[in-house]
């Protein structure tokens, strides 16, 4: 494959990311208004956030601290604590969208 045929793909997936990206959503609930979905949002925030915490306090107690030496035999690297933190902020997220989903409401395009 040419470079420029590389190139042409590689602007197309941009535009094409570009486009599909800017897609906004919102949670909807056909017996709540826009009131009740912000107290069930802010309660499933509070509930995921405590859970997440939670189970990266526990993958940090059992995941073991491996040092990375270089071929002196001094430690170069460490793991990162900070992916703890990191998970910790996927999963709050996939833990609010399954209590969201879970009390019955689902995610919608908002109209433009």
């Amino acid at each position: 494959m040419a470079v420029t045929q590389v190139w042409h793909w590689g602007v197309a997936l941009l535009v094409a990311a570009g486009v599909g990206g800017c897609t906004s959503y919102r949670w909807e609930h056909p017996g709540f208004g826009s009131g009740g979905v912000e107290e069930a949002l802010a309660e499933c925030r509070y509930e995921a956030r405590i859970e997440a915490e939670r189970e990266a306090y526990r993958e940090r107690l059992l995941t073991p601290a491996i040092p990375i030496r270089d071929r002196n035999g001094r430690v170069v690297y460490w793991r990162d604590t900070d992916s703890f933190r990191r998970n910790a902020a996927f999963r709050e997220n996939d833990l609010r969208d399954s209590c969201m989903r879970g009390r019955g409401f689902r995610l919608v395009p908002v109209d433009e």
